[in-house]
């Protein structure tokens, strides 16, 4: 009995989970931002080791216009999945706005070594590596 109660309060969870990812998506698509925060505030309040929920609120923060929140949740998602290419470019789109080319050229080869066919990654190195690591005499 007690295991049974247990595995409905996982199920609980997960659908109470899957209802606040839900209605995130929705919030976002509704450019309700403040309200995408709040309900992945509580998605990764219930799911701390999900990445992507660390990863989908640090683009609602970048969409606040909150780039030292958005570079700490995709550091998050970074630790909890060091292969999320999509995590490392966003982290180098950032530091390049941020003006920061040495952490965006960092972030940008990190992405590329895991997705190489992402031909936007590569333009962004080959536009960022001269002023990071010098010009070729």
């Amino acid at each position: 009995a007690v295991m049974a109660e247990h595995v409905e309060k996982e199920n609980q969870l997960r659908r109470a989970f899957d209802l606040l990812t839900e209605r995130a998506r929705q919030a976002m698509s509704s450019q309700d931002l403040p309200l995408a925060i709040e309900l992945m505030d509580r998605a990764t309040t219930l799911e701390p080791g999900w990445s992507e929920g660390w990863n989908r609120r640090a683009t609602v923060f970048w969409m606040l216009s909150d780039p030292s929140a958005a570079i700490a949740d995709l550091q998050r998602t970074l630790v909890l999945e060091p292969r999320h290419y999509e995590a490392w470019a966003a982290l180098g789109r950032i530091y390049q706005t941020l003006d920061d080319k040495r952490r965006a050229l960092e972030a940008f080869r990190r992405a590329a070594a895991l997705y190489p066919r992402m031909d936007r990654l590569q333009q962004a190195i080959d536009r960022l590596s001269p002023d990071v690591d010098g010009r070729d005499l």
